[in-house]
Formats: C-alpha cells, sequence, structure tokens
C-alpha cells in the first residue's frame, strides 16, 4: 500500500480478489473461510481518500463493477435457493404425524 494509503490499483485490485472469493464460494457450495473472507469484506472503499480514479483504469474499474452486480444476483438467486430448501425441509420435518391416504383408484 502506499504511504498515504491505497492506490486505485491496489484497491481494485482487492475487490478483483474479493470478487474470486465469492466466485469460489459459489462454485463450491462449501465451508466458507470466514476470517479469511471477514479481512477481505473488511475493506471499506468509503473510509479511503482516493484522488479520482485515473482515466487509464476506467475500463478496469467498469468491468470490476460489472462483475461484482453479476456475483451479487448470483449471491441472491443461492442465498434463495438456500431459504426455499429450508422451507422445504421444515415443512417436512418427522414433528409431524405422517398423513395416511387409502390409495381408491385401483
Amino acid at each position: 500500500m502506499a504511504a498515504g494509503g491505497p492506490s486505485w490499483d491496489e484497491v481494485l485490485a482487492e475487490c478483483e480478489a474479493t470478487a474470486d472469493e465469492a466466485e469460489r464460494l459459489l462454485r463450491s457450495r462449501g465451508s466458507l473461510d470466514l476470517e479469511a473472507f471477514a479481512s477481505r469484506s473488511a475493506f471499506d472503499l468509503w473510509q479511503l481518500s482516493l484522488p479520482p480514479l485515473p482515466a487509464e483504469l476506467t475500463d478496469r474499474a467498469r468491468a470490476v463493477h460489472s462483475r461484482q452486480q453479476r456475483i451479487q444476483a448470483e449471491l441472491i438467486e443461492a442465498m434463495t435457493g438456500v431459504h426455499q430448501q429450508i422451507v422445504m425441509s421444515s415443512s417436512t420435518s418427522d414433528d409431524r404425524p405422517a398423513a395416511q391416504f387409502l390409495d381408491l383408484s385401483a
């Protein structure tokens, strides 16, 4: 990091690394290293005193932003799926007596 804080190049690299981590999480649907993710997520762009974005980084910044939006949509979709699975599994819990049906179609 630069003496007065991170540069735009470092900020974009951090955003790209966070996106990589989120994509790995989506692909694996596995466990998450909470400490590693929290340290990455603790990077607060709003607390930085950055100069205006240099023109040569505009395309990279737009690409990062588009990628973040796509990942956000995928995360929302995945969380919705998990929520639906939780609802389905709770509605079929063994706590309730099983319904009994008699097949009269034969």
